[in-house]
């Protein structure tokens, strides 16, 4: 899994209504290319769901699956991704 499917699994997390993909894409700060991408391959890992927006039938909304592993697996596998990003953050600092 790479960083921003991660990071959708995680804001995704416990969101009863899920989001969506604008949302997604808002709470982010990725494009609109990337959160689908990442979110169809999420959806073919069985990891999320796509449904029609409550209001709108043409708008997506994301869900989490039950096929989506136990928090604290999903904790661990976000973890690395985190501290990737808190030692390049420190590096990049640290270089100028």
């Amino acid at each position: 899994m790479n960083p921003t499917q991660l990071s959708i699994l995680a804001l995704l997390e416990g969101r009863k209504d899920g989001l969506g993909v604008k949302d997604i894409e808002t709470h982010l700060g990725v494009s609109q290319p990337s959160a689908t991408d990442s979110i169809n391959a999420l959806e073919k890992k069985g990891h999320v769901e796509k449904r029609t927006g409550p209001t709108d039938a043409r708008s997506v909304f994301i869900f989490t699956t039950m096929a989506l592993p136990h928090s604290e697996r999903v904790h661990q596998a976000i973890s690395p991704a985190r501290r990737w990003r808190r030692l390049h953050k420190q590096s990049s600092s640290n270089y100028w």
